[in-house]
C-alpha cells in the first residue's frame, strides 16, 4: 500500500506540476508586443495578457489618476494649443530639434505633429530595456508608475519639468517610461524601440542599454501613413560637451528647432555655440523667452513673430535675465502682437505667456511681408 501510495503521489505531481508552472508563467507563455507594454504603462486598459494586473489596486490607481490629470488639460491647454499651432504654423515636416526639453515629446508632438523625427535633448538618464518580465516583480510596476507620476506632475501641471526635480524623479527608471506613456496617450502606437550611442565617426549605431547615450523609439500617431522616430539623448549641450553631438545633429537638418522652459541657457555665456548651431540649421524656430536671445535675433534679422505677453522672467532664480529691449519691443508693438490663447512656460498661471514664431532672413532676397502670411502681421 505504501509503495502504491507513493506511486500515485508521484503520478499526481507529474501532471500537476506542469500545469502549476502554467499557471505561474502565463504570462511569459504569451510574450507582449512593445506596445502593448506602452499600453499597459500608460494607465490604458487593454485586456488579454494584462487582465491580472490591471485588476491590482495599484494599477487601477495609477490609471485612473493618470487619466484625470491627461484630461484636465485637454480643454484649458491641449486643444487651444492644437487650434492656434493649425492657424499659425501650419504642417512642419522638419526634424524637430528640442534642445533642454526632457522627456517633454507630448509638446514636441502636439506642436509638430507632422515631423519625420524628434531628437529631444535632456541629462536626465535614458533608462534601461523595458520587457514583459517586469510585470513579474510588484516592486518594478511599482517604480515604473511612480516614475511616470512623478515625472509627468509638473508638466500637466505647469506645462514644463521642473529642473532640479528631474534628476530625482528620472534617477530610477530613466525617461523611457514616461516617453512611452506620453506616446500612448497621444494615439501612437510603439513599433521599435532601440538604444543608441554616437561613435568618434560621428554615426549612431545600436548599443545595450548600460551604454546607451540616447534611445530611438518607431511609432505610428493615429490617422498617419508612416512611422515616425523619436530620439532622446542624455547629451550636455554647454560649450565643452556640444561638440561631441552637433556633428551628428548636422545631418539631420535643416532643422524646426524648439525651446520652451529651456532655463535660459542660450542667454548664458556658455552656450554660445549652441545658439550658434541653432542660428546655422533652423529653417523654423518656436520659442518662449527662455530661447535664443530677442538681441540676437535681431541682430541676425531673422523674421519674427511673437504671441501674448512678456513683462520679465519670473521668479528670482532668473531675474539675470530680463531682456529690457523684448519688454520694449511688446510696449511699441502692441497693437500688431496678437493673443496667445494658452498659458505655458515659467510662471505658469501667474504671468502672461509669450511664444514666437522665427525664420531665418532669405540670403540675397527682400521678403515682402505679404510673402509669407504664417509670419506677416
Amino acid at each position: 500500500m505504501k509503495i502504491f501510495y507513493q506511486l500515485f503521489l508521484t503520478v499526481v505531481l507529474s501532471i500537476a506540476s506542469p500545469l502549476l508552472a502554467d499557471t505561474e508563467n502565463t504570462l511569459s507563455s504569451q510574450p507582449a508586443t512593445l506596445d502593448q507594454i506602452s499600453t499597459f504603462l500608460a494607465g490604458i486598459p487593454q485586456g488579454g495578457s494584462f487582465t491580472e494586473y490591471e485588476q491590482t489596486q495599484e494599477w487601477q490607481d495609477f490609471s485612473k489618476d493618470f487619466e484625470n490629470r491627461w484630461q484636465s488639460i485637454q480643454e484649458k491647454r491641449l486643444l487651444p494649443m492644437k487650434a492656434w499651432r493649425d492657424q499659425y504654423l501650419g504642417p512642419i515636416t522638419l526634424p524637430l530639434f528640442y534642445p533642454m526639453g526632457g522627456p517633454d515629446v507630448l509638446n514636441a508632438l502636439l506642436f509638430f505633429p507632422q515631423s519625420t523625427e524628434y531628437i529631444i535633448v535632456g541629462l536626465e538618464r535614458v533608462g534601461k530595456k523595458i520587457d514583459f518580465d517586469m510585470m513579474f516583480s510588484p516592486e518594478k510596476r511599482r517604480a515604473y508608475f511612480e516614475n511616470i507620476q512623478n515625472g509627468t506632475s509638473s508638466l500637466f501641471q505647469r506645462s514644463f519639468f521642473i529642473t532640479k526635480d528631474m534628476s530625482k524623479d528620472f534617477f530610477d527608471c530613466g525617461v523611457l517610461p514616461t516617453l512611452l506613456a506620453l506616446l500612448k496617450h497621444s494615439q501612437a502606437e510603439i513599433q521599435t524601440i532601440t538604444f543608441v550611442k554616437i561613435t568618434a565617426e560621428n554615426d549612431l549605431v545600436e548599443c545595450p542599454d548600460h551604454q546607451a547615450q540616447g534611445v530611438q523609439i518607431v511609432f505610428r500617431q493615429k490617422g498617419h501613413d508612416k512611422p515616425q522616430m523619436l530620439s532622446y539623448f542624455r547629451q550636455n549641450l554647454n560649450d565643452h560637451n556640444i561638440d561631441q553631438f552637433t556633428p551628428f545633429l548636422k545631418k539631420k537638418g535643416p532643422l524646426a528647432t524648439m525651446f520652451k522652459s529651456a532655463s535660459y541657457t542660450p542667454h548664458q555665456v556658455g552656450f554660445a555655440k549652441l545658439v550658434e548651431f541653432v542660428l546655422e540649421n533652423t529653417t523654423l524656430l518656436l520659442q518662449d523667452d527662455t530661447g535664443l536671445p530677442y538681441r540676437v535675433l535681431q541682430h541676425h534679422q531673422w523674421q519674427l513673430k511673437y504671441f501674448g505677453m512678456y513683462e520679465e522672467p519670473y521668479g528670482e532664480s532668473f531675474v539675470a535675465y530680463k531682456q529690457p529691449d523684448l519688454a520694449r519691443y511688446f510696449i511699441e508693438q502692441k497693437a500688431m502682437i496678437k493673443e496667445l490663447p494658452f498659458r505655458i512656460g515659467y510662471g505658469y498661471g501667474k504671468v502672461p505667456s509669450n511664444f514666437l514664431i522665427a525664420m531665418p532672413p532669405i540670403k540675397g532676397v527682400e521678403l515682402p511681408k505679404a510673402a509669407d502670411p504664417k509670419l506677416s502681421s
